[in-house]
């Protein structure tokens, strides 16, 4: 594994040496003013203790070591010099520093001026025990007689704790994670820090004892509040709830519209039992209750389609009965869905399998516009940049005849466009609303591209979902983008769920008091769906972990990564690519294009060290092949935020990663953000034809696999090109797909080899020129299922007077 080090800081010094006799007690640097200041703000002193939180535990990055004496405890603080130090639990070390203070917590650091010096003596001393208090304790942390914050730094131990708000973090995640949690004597922040085992570790359940350093952050003035617990690894957090420990979240192995695989694993063994049902109060048991074992998998049968259902795990041993965390599950539909995938610029169609080359050069607003208006019940809007008057036009019509809509917009942007909807009676909110973006979460931004289309009506078949990169806003409308629209109840619900989330109701009254962005979002919504028999994961920032499902995808690359990214500054997405390259012996192709406004080498992007650039302190040694576009004008941003995995390897799980997360720090940990995962090679091929043109424009010469020879599009003077089926022979769904090279109006039918019409998937619809895909379940127009056999799909198109038909041979294996 390739690891970023540090060098050792010139003049911070680290001895064995006797202890300093001129050493003051710890508790004295805790002694403030009224206003939570210490006293001994900015002055030199010297503490001697042991060490309760070694070196690497808060922070990958900073020195962050808390030491300890029989009176307090205080944090050892240096920017940047994680690496410079090897401090172990329980050494036994003296300090000499400057007393400085952030956000309310008071540390020993160097303050910008040196000498700072530690000195280690000796290691393995027994740690002190942790001090055991209440909750109201906590809170009370600065005693508002004297000014003192004894527990302040001080290794500490609560019991009896039970969490009021927020999700454990069961899978490692990119963020950190604030969780309330009650002994019955008064709420408090427990704190989870993301470089802790505590991230990713077993969730407590009810009444859990947790040990931790008591720290503070408080942003304002004066600083007696903000007290928080944060463990230090896993084993701080210790439950007293009987029954075999579940490791992390189930996971949805298979899916279907009327049943799901679903897979779990327990630390210890037990049984293997799922709860599930329409609420949390579940009401359905599936497994295996006698069963011993560590790892589990149960199937769910006669599920209901089109349906969102609430599942946590559950195992038993002779102790007791363990659950897991409240989850959600989408069944597929019962019906065939769409997805429509588009680009806003230029693409190479060269690169195109037969009959799939992606509509280009498309107006990303107009199409939506389209979907705004054909919506029938309601139309939810989350957009970060909002002033296009033709999507605000298209949003009033809707509401004007009767349909519910709802916006909301990030806070530092301009409201005039949603100024105006309200003026028509629609509501709205941004991103602060509620408290939400505040100092307390980074000061996120509402970072969302997506509009939900008829997801508040009882009709389940009528659901769509515009997604993609693309802002709906003047400045935004001339940047390189791809768009999605999606039809499928399930991915439409769980898109429905979120902006609820961030609403506060499912109503079209915003709620302050419940409304949540930001940090403050759980991980509420499905994950796995089945649409057409295609696998598409869907994850919303900060709250389900998206740096790390990053990376999980990188990490499952075994032929090429190709990707195209406006901000590209996680390093470690860039280092699990690096990573997986060299476990593949330097077999994996990685090619990437950065928008050109990424800065200097100084500015954190990705490119500079993933190009081998000397700059970097951690220049890849041999290069990826990444380029600048360049070649694009200074006002038209390279704006997605896309990777392409196995492209040309279809036995090897090509997918897509796609939708409105720049890959930062900023976007997995404080912005609102949504993000899908498409496996599937159509769509991989569509989104290499836009990268094959990004990437040639700005110099890239490496092989992107055959190209196919098609000039532009559809073949001169034809209207309907391309006609295919997936799988085919199929059971028991397949895909049609096609092309159209103008705007035409489509039926979609299938026949049995007599002639004799089965089923319409769909009758005269309105589609922009470009790649179509529908599916069909092997149904006729009654709902029944056809028999094995041949079958045949038949598309007629019609545009500005000439109509076109085209058949395509389907077989059926029931």
């Amino acid at each position: 594994m390739r690891l970023r080090s540090l060098q050792i800081l010139t003049g911070i010094l680290v001895l064995a040496l006797p202890a300093m006799a001129f050493a003051i007690d710890i508790v004295d640097v805790h002694a403030n003013t009224a206003n939570g200041v210490p006293t001994l703000l900015n002055q030199d002193v010297t503490v001697s203790g042991i060490v309760t939180s070694p070196n690497n535990t808060y922070s990958t990055f900073n020195l962050e070591v808390y030491l300890q004496d029989p009176t307090g405890g205080v944090n050892v603080f240096v920017s940047g010099a994680a690496g410079s130090y090897g401090l172990a639990l329980g050494d036994s070390i003296t300090v000499t520093a400057k007393v400085t203070q952030f956000n309310g917590l008071t540390e020993l650091s160097s303050g910008g001026v040196l000498p700072f010096e530690i000195v280690t003596h000796a290691p393995g001393y027994p740690v002190p025990a942790p001090t055991l208090i209440t909750c109201a304790d906590l809170n009370a942390t600065f005693d508002s007689v004297t000014h003192d914050e004894v527990n302040e730094g001080r290794l500490v131990r609560i019991d009896g704790l039970t969490i009021v708000s927020g999700t454990w973090p069961t899978a490692p995640i990119g963020s950190n994670s604030s969780i309330t949690v009650t002994d019955g004597t008064d709420d408090i922040l427990l704190f989870i820090d993301k470089d802790t085992s505590a991230n990713g570790s077993p969730d407590p359940g009810a009444n859990f004892s947790c040990i931790g350093i008591l720290k503070q952050y408080d942003t304002t003035s004066p600083y007696t509040s903000g007290y928080e617990l944060v463990p230090r690894f896993a084993s701080d957090v210790i439950p007293t709830q009987p029954g075999p420990p579940i490791n992390g979240p189930v996971q949805v192995i298979d899916l279907s519209s009327t049943g799901a695989t679903l897979y779990f694993e327990t630390a210890t063994p037990g049984s293997s039992e799922i709860e599930y049902g329409p609420d949390a109060n579940y009401g359905f048991t599936a497994g295996d209750a006698g069963a011993s074992e560590l790892t589990h998998t149960i199937a769910l049968g006669s599920l209901d389609p089109n349906s969102i259902l609430h599942f946590r795990a559950k195992s038993s041993d002779v102790d007791g009965t363990r659950y897991g965390q409240d989850q959600l599950l989408a069944t597929a539909s019962d019906q065939p869905g769409e997805l429509h995938v588009y680009m806003s610029f230029t693409t190479d169609p060269s690169y195109a399998d037969p009959g799939n080359e992606v509509p280009a050069s498309q107006n990303l607003s107009s199409l939506l516009t389209a979907l705004i208006n054909g919506a029938e019940s309601s139309v939810d809007a989350a957009l970060y940049s909002f002033s296009l008057t033709n999507v605000r036009d298209a949003l009033v019509a809707a509401h004007q005849r009767g349909c519910q809509v709802r916006i909301i917009i990030d806070a530092g942007n301009s409201t005039a466009a949603a100024d105006y909807c309200a003026g028509f009676g629609i509501p709205y909110i941004v991103s602060t609303f509620g408290g939400n973006h505040g100092a307390g979460d980074g000061y996120g931004i509402m970072h969302n591209k997506f509009v939900v289309i008829d997801g508040r009506d009882g009709d389940k078949y009528n659901d769509r979902v515009w997604t993609g990169s693309g802002n709906m806003s003047v400045a935004g409308s001339d940047d390189v983008n791809n768009g999605l629209d999606i039809k499928d109840y399930g991915l439409a619900q769980s898109y429905t769920l979120e902006f609820n989330e961030m609403w506060g109701s499912d109503t079209q009254t915003a709620n302050a008091s419940t409304a949540a962005l930001g940090s403050r979002k759980t991980d509420n919504t499905p994950h796995e769906f089945r649409i057409n028999g295609l696998r598409i994961e869907q994850y919303m920032s900060p709250s389900d972990a998206v740096e790390s499902q990053l990376e999980r995808t990188a990490a499952g690359a075994d032929a090429s990564i190709y990707f195209a990214i406006l901000a590209f500054t996680n390093y470690n997405l860039s280092d699990e690519m690096y990573n997986r390259r060299a476990a593949l012996g330097g077999n994996l192709e990685i090619r990437g294009v950065f928008d050109e406004g990424l800065g200097d080498c100084t500015q954190g992007s990705m490119y500079y060290e993933m190009a081998g650039d000397p700059c970097s302190a951690y220049a890849w040694d041999i290069p990826a092949d990444v380029w600048v576009d360049t070649p694009l004008p200074s006002t038209r941003l390279l704006h997605h935020k896309y990777m392409i995995v196995d492209v040309n390897n279809p036995s090897l799980d090509p997918l897509v990663v796609t939708g409105s997360h720049n890959w930062s720090f900023a976007a997995d940990g404080y912005n609102d953000e949504n993000t899908l995962i498409i496996h599937d090679q159509g769509v991989a091929n569509m989104y290499l034809q836009e990268f094959a043109e990004r990437y040639h424009e700005s110099g890239g010469t490496g092989d992107l696999g055959t190209a196919t020879g098609v000039e532009d599009g559809t073949p001169a003077g034809r209207l309907l090109d391309g006609l295919r089926s997936f799988p085919n022979p199929f059971n028991p769904f397949t895909n049609i797909a096609f092309s159209t090279d103008s705007d035409a109006s489509v039926s979609l039918r299938i026949y049995d080899p007599a002639g004799r019409l089965l089923r319409t998937i769909v009758e005269g619809q309105s589609l922009a020129a470009g790649y179509h895909q529908y599916g069909w379940n092997g149904a006729d127009d009654s709902g029944r299922r056809v028999a094995s056999g041949v079958y045949f799909a038949r598309v007629e198109a019609t545009s500005g007077g000439r109509t076109e038909t085209v058949s395509r041979k389907l077989v059926s294996i029931q």
